[in-house]
């Protein structure tokens, strides 16, 4: 006769703190009336606040399946999925809550973070497109999408969000350096070098920038300039494994160009030298334990272009008294000081 009186007396006991009397009245009330949503959504509120999380879920699962149309049942029973590494179930439940309110951003988002862990990319950016359509300014979205293409190598796209980002946070250094990588990524070098020096001259200590700067002149073509960028970094730190890395690598360019304007494939002695001064550079970026590997293997892959006893011996006449060699190509010249 007295339904309403399970509800009430429960309700009296939580108010007392006496969580235990509450549930054990609420349990005595679903006895009578097993199909009673309020009894069992204030039943699993009251189990999940003492940690009982697996019998909680059980009752949000009944709850939902006698009226699934209330967004807080089935948020609360997706964090209760998630709090129980449930994460399949969870992508259910808010995919429910996005269904029964479009517009409830927040969710959105969450659904898109539970998305990442399956690895599943494309529902991502899909989920993520929804929540930037449901609220265009909201920036979590923007850099979420924007780290997404670059990691699917989508510069174009990463490119466009990053620099609708930027537009809202223009101090946010992480994402204008991935922006460079994302121009340097998409061939723009130009651009790339930009950004970067935006960055450098707010923050002159970064010596990874003054590497990037170094590699995107590199790829330019133009080796000195990116030599120059190097050397800053260097001065920076002396020991920057990366910085040695790219000059090794401007080295190498520099062979790779000076043969090209040569019409030739086979490198010759002054070729093997710069060769060698690469070789150096890697040899020092080997002692950062940071990049030890990238060096080895780039020292692997020079070993059989340096010179051998054989030509120095049969170029000995080229050496001069300072024990560095003279120079016989113009496009060298500018490298002269590390040939020995």
């Amino acid at each position: 006769m007295f339904r309403d009186v399970y509800a009430l007396l429960s309700d009296c006991y939580f108010k007392l703190g006496k969580p235990d009397s509450a549930q054990l009245v609420l349990e005595m009330g679903l006895e009578k009336y097993p199909d009673n949503v309020g009894l069992r959504r204030n039943l699993a509120y009251i189990l999940a606040g003492k940690e009982m999380v697996e019998e909680a879920i059980a009752e949000y699962e009944k709850v939902t399946e006698l009226d699934g149309s209330q967004v807080d049942d089935w948020k609360r029973l997706a964090n209760l999925y998630v709090r129980n590494d449930q994460i399949d179930d969870a992508i259910r439940s808010y995919q429910k809550i996005v269904e029964l309110n479009p517009n409830d951003t927040e969710a959105q988002q969450t659904l898109a973070q539970l998305l990442r862990t399956t690895g599943d990319d494309d529902a991502v950016i899909n989920q993520l497109i929804k929540a930037k359509e449901l609220d265009p300014e909201n920036t979590q979205t923007i850099i979420d999408l924007a780290n997404l293409y670059y990691k699917r190598q989508e510069y174009k796209k990463a490119i466009a969000e990053f620099k609708q980002y930027l537009s809202k946070r223009p101090d946010d250094y992480i994402a204008m350096e991935t922006l460079g990588m994302a121009y340097y990524g998409d061939e723009q070098y130009r651009s790339a070098i930009s950004i970067y020096k935006k960055i450098v001259a707010a923050k002159p200590n970064e010596k990874r920038i003054y590497a990037n700067i170094a590699t995107a002149y590199r790829m330019l073509g133009e080796l000195q300039t990116a030599r120059n960028y190097a050397r800053r970094a260097l001065k920076i730190d002396s020991k920057y494994g990366l910085a040695h890395i790219v000059i090794g690598e401007i080295y190498e360019s520099a062979v790779d160009k000076c043969l090209s304007n040569e019409g030739s494939n086979s490198p010759k002695f002054m070729d093997k030298l710069v060769y060698r001064a690469a070789y150096r550079q890697y040899q020092k970026a080997a002692k950062d334990l940071e990049f030890a590997d990238e060096a080895q293997r780039k020292m692997s892959y020079l070993k059989d272009f340096l010179p051998t006893k054989e030509d120095e011996f049969f170029n000995k006449s080229k050496k001069l008294p300072n024990g560095r060699y003279k120079v016989t190509k113009e496009c060298y010249k500018w490298i002269a000081k590390s040939l020995e």
